[in-house]
């Protein structure tokens, strides 16, 4: 066989006759009336499923018995049509679909019907002579629906928001809250802000003070704070995230590769050579240290920048306005960046660094924990791929650290926190973390740090997370 391209369609040049034949009825007593070409009436109190093979009915039904709705049923007996009658069913195909919500009294309707190809165009036809679309050979061939659809069959059927928690499950995260109060009432933070997400499940809390001055406001859920490194880390990942999603950006490729327009700014810190991948790993070359002899402490800041200036020279947005109009609009929330410049370099003058001093609301992160949860769905939204979420946070070794594509990965022991979660932590305090296994994730955001408290945050957060799955009876044995 071989693969011909005909009105901008792929297409296998192996093609049979469509046959139609038409008979006539005569009566019956069938639906039909027609006793050759019908089955009789099938009547069930709970529950029925039709297809043209028995083994696909067979498969659905049992769904149904097994206590699964309409929509389970439906996937089921169609996936196992693509086995057992590929010639009529699969996911090359088209699909109709109308849904009846039993609980909100609702119908739905599912348009995924082929579209014609590119190229089949009026003009096209007229072209080859016709005045018709003809009815067999190549030409009347479709795009598939189902495929076109692609992740659409991926959302969820709930919106898979965020709702607030019950009374109860405030209570049972009280201990949490115990052990951030003392380190307001002792004078390490002014105040901070909490946001504990399972389930769906939205719990947030303020404690404090906005600052140690005269002025400063309660700290609650709604209240504004920079978030640092931590909003700034994940904006870039997610930022770069999508790019590689739309397949601009090959984490296999060099970073002067993006660069080419100013190979200064990557060459004069020895970037030029290391890939992407490298770059996102913190690996620099995999010897597990930033290459160039840039020093640990600047190289976080160093590869924001670098980041921060692919994007914009691939997608020709600045990160700040990827991130925004890709994740935080179709969120529905808003955060804040204050642009500040970065301190002169031998390589040229200072450049602008778009995702410095980010600020936001726990109530304005905690919807793109949840996303991430959701892999990559909100509100029936899809803003990411579960499995582009999946490859930036998988576990990875370098040399003698474990580490993730742009994320940090916690040194758990999996009794409470699961080996799976991933996130981020400033150095002044702030911290996401997100544990797909447990479905929890924690938001921490401090107001103002008094100096020397860097330790004591560190290790508050580390017991702010394991108290959290203590309290929601997540702490058993986790891979």
């Amino acid at each position: 066989m071989r693969l011909l391209r005909i009105l901008g369609l792929p297409v296998l040049a192996l093609f049979g006759a469509v046959t139609t034949v038409t008979i006539a009825q005569s009566p019956g007593d069938r639906p039909a009336a027609n006793p050759r070409a019908t089955r009789s009436v099938v009547m069930a109190r709970h529950g029925a499923i039709a297809t043209s093979q028995p083994l696909a009915s067979a498969a659905g039904l049992h769904v149904l018995a097994s206590g699964g709705n309409a929509i389970d049923a439906a996937v089921t007996a169609a996936a196992v049509l693509a086995v057992v009658e590929p010639t009529m069913n699969g996911i090359g195909g088209d699909l109709f679909a109308i849904l009846h919500s039993a609980k909100t009294k609702q119908l739905h309707a599912l348009n995924a019907s082929g579209r014609a190809g590119s190229g089949a165009t009026p003009q096209a036809f007229a072209k080859l002579g016709l005045k018709d679309i003809p009815v067999r050979g190549p030409l009347p061939v479709t795009v598939p629906g189902v495929a076109q659809l692609g992740d659409g069959f991926a959302l969820a059927a709930r919106p898979m928001t965020l709702a607030s928690a019950s009374p109860e499950l405030e209570t049972r995260l009280a201990p949490v809250f115990a052990r951030l109060e003392p380190f307001v009432r002792e004078g390490w933070i002014s105040g901070a802000a909490i946001a504990i997400g399972q389930g769906n499940r939205l719990v947030v809390r303020g404690f404090g003070r906005t600052s140690f001055g005269r002025g400063a406001v309660p700290v609650e859920g709604e209240t504004r704070l920079n978030g640092g490194a931590t909003l700034q880390n994940t904006a870039l990942v997610l930022a770069t995230a999508l790019l590689v999603e739309d397949g601009l950006l090959d984490l296999q490729a060099p970073v002067a590769r993006y660069l080419s327009d100013n190979p200064s700014s990557a060459d004069s810190g020895g970037y030029g050579s290391t890939t992407l991948w490298q770059l996102l790993l913190d690996a620099g070359g995999g010897s597990g240290q930033p290459a160039g002899g840039a020093s640990t402490a600047s190289w976080p800041a160093e590869r924001w920048s670098i980041l921060s200036q692919i994007l914009e020279a691939v997608s020709g947005k600045s990160a700040q306005e990827l991130f925004a109009s890709r994740v935080l609009r179709p969120l529905g929330v808003e955060w804040h960046w204050k642009t500040t410049q970065q301190p002169p370099s031998p390589a040229g003058p200072p450049q602008q660094r778009p995702l410095a001093d980010i600020s936001a609301a726990a109530t304005q992160i905690a919807p793109l924990a949840q996303m991430l949860l959701n892999g990559g769905i909100y509100s029936h939204r899809r803003i990411l791929k579960r499995g582009t979420i999946d490859l930036f946070a998988a576990r990875q070794r370098v040399g003698d650290a474990v580490r993730a594509l742009g994320w940090n990965v916690g040194p758990w022991n999996g009794s409470t926190i699961s080996r799976r979660a991933y996130g981020w932590d400033d150095p002044r305090g702030a911290s996401l973390w997100m544990d797909p296994e447990k479905n929890l994730f924690v938001v921490f955001l401090p107001a103002e740090v008094q100096a020397g408290a860097e330790d004591r945050l560190r290790a508050l957060r580390d017991e702010l997370h394991r108290a959290a799955a203590e309290a929601l009876g997540l702490a058993g044995s986790t891979r």
